[in-house]
């Protein structure tokens, strides 16, 4: 469903598709207090000359024997901040500067602490942000265009995972993307955008905004590096922590399901031949490929997902092509599809790869 803003001549869509761990449930009432955990920065930003570290509030409820680690987004560890110490009860602050064990800059992406309690032996989580991963729409307000200083600003209320992309016309025209499905902190946000793009030359049209993406978990930090290398290409040197992992994809749509059932849905075809990603619309679905812009995600078994770079088979209108990376291949992979396109148009399917 669409909620679109007006502000001045700025029209802004708030338009999203959900698969993302999101904040801890409230407990129940008349239930022991909760561990809680806030850092004390909403971005911390490793490309300056002395980077300030982040610093993380825990409040226990009683005194603990503890693990406090932060992990990625798919769940790996990246850094033991505390390991295996007794706490005691009441608030404390532990710093972190931005490195992994191995005391290199994490890639730039959105963390999480995950605290463990040892209990008879085994540890026992008592802090998982992402223990509900059911996803909820980052809601984007304040949308605001200033042309002169050339930037773009809106305000989140929490921390998310967003696209956004510059339009133009009732036609949805994309002239530029300025985040693509980025995390971002909470807070008053502005983006940069000189007013150049594709198609913007000699088009004195007023912008509009359109914004696609989903919450993250409230205790998400958000880490700038200067480490060109992406967490997807570096998350084969952390660990899987298996209670710190998202639930996949089976679990949990990427879609919320009362949602999905008001959107248009996008109907297709998806083989997989080698690495060559084949999409052909279903008939009922041909002028929408052929018409609207196309997005396609990929989400694997682990619960981690990427962007695929979509190329119109050039026989036919109303087919696409992507390659795929050898080692999202293994032997028999099982692989979600997610079609999008901006206008609000979703479908999904399973791949199986042999």
């Amino acid at each position: 469903m669409t909620q679109s803003l007006r502000v001045g001549a700025v029209l802004a869509s708030s338009l999203f598709f959900a698969f993302s761990p999101s904040a801890q449930t409230p407990p129940a009432p008349g239930s022991p207090a909760p561990v809680t955990a806030a850092w004390s920065l909403g971005t911390l930003d490793l490309r300056v000359p002395k980077p300030v570290p982040a610093v993380l509030k825990v409040t226990l409820p009683r005194p603990a024997r503890l693990q406090i680690l932060i992990t990625g987004p798919d769940g790996r560890l990246v850094r033991t901040l505390v390991r295996d110490a007794k706490w005691p009860a009441g608030s404390r602050d532990i710093s972190w500067d931005g490195l992994d064990d191995d005391r290199r800059p994490v890639p730039s992406e959105a963390y999480t602490p995950f605290i463990q309690e040892r209990h008879a032996g085994s540890w026992t989580p008592i802090f998982n942000p992402n223990a509900d991963n059911h996803g909820r729409k980052a809601e984007v307000t304040a949308v605001q265009w200033d042309p002169v200083a050339g930037k773009v600003l809106f305000y989140l209320a929490v921390p998310a995972r967003i696209r956004v992309w510059v339009v133009l016309g009732d036609d949805g025209q994309i002239l530029a993307t300025l985040k693509d499905m980025e995390p971002v902190r909470g807070g008053l946000l502005a983006l940069n955008w000189g007013g150049s793009g594709d198609g913007a030359a000699g088009n004195n049209a007023k912008p509009g905004f359109s914004f696609k993406g989903y919450e993250l978990p409230a205790a998400s930090l958000v880490v700038e590096s200067p480490d060109p290398e992406t967490y997807l290409a570096a998350r084969s040197r952390y660990a899987v922590l298996e209670p710190a992992r998202p639930r996949a994809y089976e679990d949990s749509s990427p879609l919320h399901r009362a949602d999905y059932a008001e959107q248009k849905e996008l109907r297709f075809h998806a083989s997989l031949q080698g690495r060559r990603l084949r999409i052909e619309a279903a008939p009922e679905a041909s002028e929408i490929f052929q018409k609207r812009n196309l997005g396609a995600r990929l989400f694997f078994e682990d619960g981690t997902w990427r962007e695929l770079d979509l190329h119109r088979n050039p026989g036919k209108e109303s087919a696409y092509e992507a390659a795929l990376e050898r080692e999202h291949l293994g032997p028999a992979a099982r692989l979600t599809l997610l079609l999008y396109t901006d206008a609000d148009q979703y479908g999904h399917s399973a791949i199986q790869a042999e």
